[in-house]
C-alpha cells in the first residue's frame, strides 16, 4: 500500500510499506507490483542505505516518515530487550485521509553510541529533493584564496572589523538609527550563507550560528556600555538555515549593573526562525 504525505518541511513523499499482498487501491496486485517494484528497488540502493553493525549500547533513531527500515532475523532462543518511545508530534495524513502512525524511535540501553538515520543524510540525488552528504558540493579554492587575501589586507582586531567577522562577511546595523549609542536597543547582523560556512548537510554550520548570535549580543553591549564578557550562553537549534542571506538580531532582555541578560535570534534566507540563543553577560567595569 502506498500513501502520499507531507513531513514537517512541507516536502511530499511516498510512504511505502512492503507488506505481503499489499497493493495500490484500484489496481490488480500484479499491476501494482509492477509499478511499485522499481520504486522500492530505487529506494533500497546501497548508496541510500545504512546497515548498522550493532555494538553494545547502540542507540539508533530514524524518521519513520522518510526512512524504510527492517531488521535481520535473530535466534528466537536468545533474550531480546528493546525499549521503544514515540516522539510527540503531528502525525502525517495519508492520501486516503487516514491518520498514520506517529513518528517512532527505537532505542536500546545506555551508555549509547547515537546513530541518527534520516533521508536527509542518505540521499544525494537532486531529483529526489535535498541532497546532503555529497561530493557534488565543493568550495571554490580560488574564491577562498581571494576571500582570505582580501581580509588580510583590510581586517583589524577590533569590533566589527576582526578577522572572523570579515571572514563570515558580517554587516552590522545598530537600531534604532536615530538613537544615541547608549540608547540603541538591538543590533541586526546580516551575512551570506555560502559553502565556506555550510556543514555536510547543506545548511549553515551550528557553531557558526552560535558564534554570530554571540557576536550580535557582544557588539550591542560594546556599542551601548562597553566591552563585556559572555558568562554563559544557551543555544536552541530549531531548523536548518539554508544558503542565502541570513539575519541575526541581538537585544537586551534585562540590563543590569554587573550582569545583563540578552537574547539573539537567527533567521535563514527562507525567512524562518532557525535558532535562538540566550546569554548572561558580565558588564564592563
Amino acid at each position: 500500500m502506498s500513501f502520499r504525505h507531507e513531513d514537517p518541511t512541507g516536502r511530499v513523499a511516498l510512504f511505502l510499506g512492503r507488506l505481503p499482498h499489499a497493493y495500490i487501491l484500484g489496481m490488480e496486485e500484479a499491476d501494482s507490483e509492477a509499478l511499485l517494484d522499481p520504486l522500492w528497488a530505487h529506494a533500497c540502493q546501497p548508496k541510500y542505505s545504512w546497515k548498522n553493525e550493532w555494538q553494545k549500547g547502540d542507540l539508533v533513531m530514524w524518521q519513520n516518515r522518510m526512512v524504510l527500515h527492517r531488521r535481520d532475523a535473530f535466534d528466537p532462543n536468545l533474550r531480546r530487550v528493546m525499549h521503544r518511545t514515540q516522539l510527540k508530534g503531528r502525525s502525517p495524513i495519508t492520501a486516503l485521509g487516514f491518520q498514520s502512525l506517529p513518528v517512532e524511535f527505537q532505542f536500546f540501553t545506555s551508555p549509547v553510541r547515537v546513530l541518527l538515520i534520516s533521508s536527509r543524510y542518505l540521499s544525494h540525488d537532486k531529483s529526489l529533493g535535498d541532497f546532503i552528504l555529497s561530493n557534488e558540493r565543493k568550495v571554490d579554492p580560488a574564491e577562498v584564496r581571494d576571500h582570505i587575501e582580501s581580509i588580510l589586507g583590510s581586517y583589524e582586531q577590533v569590533f566589527e572589523k576582526f578577522f572572523l567577522s570579515k571572514f563570515m562577511g558580517l554587516n552590522f546595523d545598530y537600531l534604532p538609527h536615530e538613537a544615541a549609542d547608549a540608547d540603541k536597543d538591538h543590533l541586526r547582523v546580516t551575512f551570506k550563507v555560502n559553502e565556506m560556512l555550510m556543514n555536510p548537510q547543506g545548511s549553515l554550520q551550528g557553531g557558526i550560528m552560535a558564534a554570530v548570535m554571540d557576536i550580535s549580543m557582544g557588539h550591542l553591549l560594546n556599542k551601548t556600555v562597553g566591552m563585556g564578557i559572555t558568562i554563559e550562553m544557551k543555544t536552541q537549534y530549531l531548523r536548518p538555515a539554508p544558503k542565502g542571506l541570513a539575519t541575526v538580531e541581538g537585544r537586551y532582555i534585562k540590563k543590569g549593573r554587573t550582569l545583563s541578560f540578552m537574547e539573539s535570534r537567527l533567521w535563514g534566507s527562507d525567512g524562518k526562525l532557525a535558532a535562538v540563543a540566550t546569554a548572561t553577560w558580565k558588564m564592563p567595569g
